[in-house]
């Protein structure tokens, strides 16, 4: 994979020897489909590896991650099909293309890899029993299928959401520590507009004072935090995003951000944005502390 027929030439000279001739093709690896994208499967003529592999992709496919070739190409999609049907979505073998999910030669691309059950990023959460979370309380690495995590994380994130209450007569009235709203919002945020590239993990801390949303990447050139709190928004995952928009636990015009601020708008504390050049951190803070 992929096909080679077109590249290749047979001519039986006069000694009755067969010449085969291979010219270079433009997809890059070529490889055996029992094997996959991988060095077993990939022929180099020295020091076969997954990162030259990489940059025959890279080359032959562009620069856009989720749309290259995964390595992996044996996955399976059942947790994503059944989050499909959850949300009255088709998900089927003919629509894999339409998603980005296989590309013009039917072979699985990297946003396949990051829905399918086989994906190799995860999320890693943290309960921290000390405001310079040092001290571990507990914690969770989230692995499976992109779904699996954010239904499993955001499980997780609602048990530590305590909510003590007060009584004003017969009445029980409750107060979150935080708006589960937003703890949706940015786990949202975290997951669609992470740089995949990376093999880091996503990164949620948890203490008394706080909750902290870290993804790598940073912000796309030419963005700057002001402009995320505008509304303003673009994308680094156009075709993870088009999904999540399709099952409709994404907006298509980047106001996962503005929600979290009105949440926190009648609140003497509000949320806080914290960039480095490879990664975004958002943190809400908890409104019972």
């Amino acid at each position: 994979m992929p096909d080679v027929t077109m590249f290749i030439r047979f001519m039986l000279q006069d000694n009755r020897v067969i010449k085969i001739s291979v010219s270079e093709g433009p997809f890059k690896p070529y490889y055996l489909k029992s094997k996959g994208l991988k060095p077993s499967g990939v022929y180099v003529r020295q020091e076969t590896s997954s990162e030259q592999i990489r940059k025959m992709i890279k080359d032959a496919d562009g620069d856009i991650y989720e749309e290259m070739r995964t390595l992996n190409q044996n996955l399976t999609f059942s947790r994503a099909k059944s989050a499909f049907e959850e949300y009255g979505v088709a998900f089927s073998e003919e629509k894999y293309r339409v998603l980005g999910i296989q590309n013009t030669s039917s072979a699985f691309t990297n946003l396949a890899q990051i829905l399918s059950d086989q994906c190799r990023h995860t999320i890693k959460i943290a309960v921290f029993a000390d405001d310079a979370n040092t001290i571990f309380k507990d914690s969770k690495e989230l692995k499976g299928s992109v779904f699996s995590q954010l239904e499993d994380a955001f499980s997780y994130l609602m048990l530590c959401n305590q909510h003590p209450a007060e009584l004003n007569g017969l009445q029980r009235i409750e107060h979150p520590d935080y708006p589960e709203a937003a703890i949706r919002e940015a786990l949202l945020n975290a997951i669609v507009h992470r740089d995949y590239s990376f093999s880091g993990s996503i990164i949620i801390n948890v203490n008394s004072h706080r909750m902290e949303f870290i993804s790598i990447g940073g912000l796309m050139p030419g963005l700057s935090s002001e402009d995320i709190k505008s509304g303003i928004s673009q994308l680094r995952n156009k075709n993870l995003a088009e999904v999540f928009h399709r099952l409709h636990l994404i907006e298509a015009y980047g106001t996962g951000i503005r929600r979290i601020y009105s949440l926190y708008q009648q609140h003497s504390v509000q949320p806080e944005i914290q960039l480095t050049p490879n990664t975004f951190k958002m943190i809400l803070p908890n409104l019972n502390a």
